[in-house]
């Protein structure tokens, strides 16, 4: 009884393994995107965090499209 249930076991645990190989995503090709960004520039903006507490943060800002 104890063998039955231990193969139950591993054949389960096998195919549990199994079944999240097949479906893990997969990574494709990776391509950067540089010209997008080609007419940006970056501008130091003030963030009021409130309590008087005022940040400096740099964002990006792009020419309106055509």
């Amino acid at each position: 009884m104890k063998t039955i249930v231990s193969m139950l076991g591993l054949v389960g645990a096998a195919a549990f393994i199994a079944a999240l190989y097949l479906n893990a995503p997969s990574s494709g090709p990776v391509e950067a995107r540089e010209e997008a960004k080609a007419d940006c520039r970056m501008v130091a903006v003030d963030v009021d965090e409130g309590y008087g507490v005022t940040l400096k943060v740099l964002r990006p800002v792009c020419a309106k499209a055509p």
